[in-house]
């Protein structure tokens, strides 16, 4: 027999940090205080909680900290509205979704890759699994030393995989299961493929030089995080050492001049 829903069922708002990363123990002070307020029901990823610029990982992750700590005291409905209906089936949905086409990775290979699966197949439903909610364009990547003032200005536009009809899934892949034609991500999803593209790009080769993991140390890598770090890094420092003189290594070094 369902549970009457009745009383104060609060939309939540959704705290992040200054990276734009979820604030998980803000979060659980919200989900206190309303408690501790006297409300009979947490309502998160609803459009208070600003629902259309939350990725599907961010959904998910917002809905295990309510629901934990909010530990059976209240009633926890989550949100699953989505800009993209397809985006919102997939919210609504506990199976296993199916996908004609699957790409792996969204970056300068997945993101073409994909809007060329489309076009020559506009009957088939293509994916794209990515691991970060912000994808930077590789090529762009020594502009954001240079031209460019900051990473955000060198990021992929999500609406160009919108637009041709391609949907996006922010998640880790951890299995690949060709038997079954199975991929599940680090939330447990499960997405059944008939077929399969693997573009997730590169990473830089460190030399083994002793000392190369240490604080300080930066190779140029495809991630807003990492590049917004060696970027205040490069601002603060007094002198920097670049191994490697060709167009991606010389590029740095004229926002070093300009400091």
């Amino acid at each position: 027999m369902a549970k009457e829903l009745k009383g104060i069922i609060v939309p939540m708002v959704t705290p992040f940090n200054a990276d734009e990363s979820l604030d998980e123990p803000a979060l659980r002070r919200v989900v206190n205080y309303l408690i501790e307020s006297g409300v009979h029901g947490l309502f998160p990823a609803g459009s208070q909680g600003e629902f259309y610029a939350l990725t599907p990982h961010e959904t998910k992750r917002i809905t295990d900290v309510v629901i934990d700590e909010a530990d059976g005291r209240v009633a926890v409905m989550v949100g699953t509205g989505a800009l993209i209906a397809s985006n919102a089936q997939r919210k609504r949905s506990k199976g296993m979704s199916n996908y004609d086409v699957v790409v792996i990775g969204g970056s300068a290979a997945g993101v073409p890759a994909a809007i060329t699966s489309r076009r020559h197949y506009p009957g088939k439903t293509v994916l794209v699994i990515r691991k970060e909610s912000r994808a930077v364009i590789p090529c762009a990547i020594p502009y954001i030393f240079g031209e460019l003032s900051s990473s955000s200005q060198s990021l992929f536009s999500d609406g160009v995989l919108s637009s041709n009809g391609i949907d996006l899934n922010i998640g880790e892949v951890v299995e690949i299961d060709r038997g079954r034609r199975i991929i599940t991500t680090v939330d447990g999803e499960q997405v059944h493929y008939n077929k399969l593209i693997l573009a997730t790009g590169s990473l830089p080769v460190v030399p083994p030089i002793p000392g190369a993991e240490k604080e300080g140390i930066f190779a140029l890598q495809k991630s807003v995080p990492y590049l917004e770090r060696m970027i205040e890094a490069m601002d603060r420092a007094k002198s920097i050492v670049i191994v490697g003189c060709g167009f991606i290594g010389e590029t740095p070094t004229s926002r070093w001049w300009r400091c």
